[in-house]
């Protein structure tokens, strides 16, 4: 890559590494439901970090009532 001045420009880019090489991964979509806390996939993603009442509200959407839900 050359930039406008003749200068090489460095592409910074982190390495790539799999955090879970060599364990055994299990998921369930509670996020920290009936859990003594918030699980740590929720915890890294944000969701139950207060134990917020909108915890199942996605930036932007809108809430919609139990009885429209199918």
């Amino acid at each position: 890559m050359v930039s406008a001045l003749g200068q090489s420009a460095v592409i910074l880019t982190p390495p790539y590494f799999n955090l879970a090489e060599g364990r055994r991964i299990t998921a369930t979509a509670t996020c920290g439901e009936d859990t003594q806390g918030p699980e740590l996939y929720c915890k890294l993603v944000g969701a139950n970090a207060d134990r917020d009442v909108n915890i199942n509200l996605i930036q932007g959407q809108v809430g919609v009532p139990p009885e429209g839900i199918h």
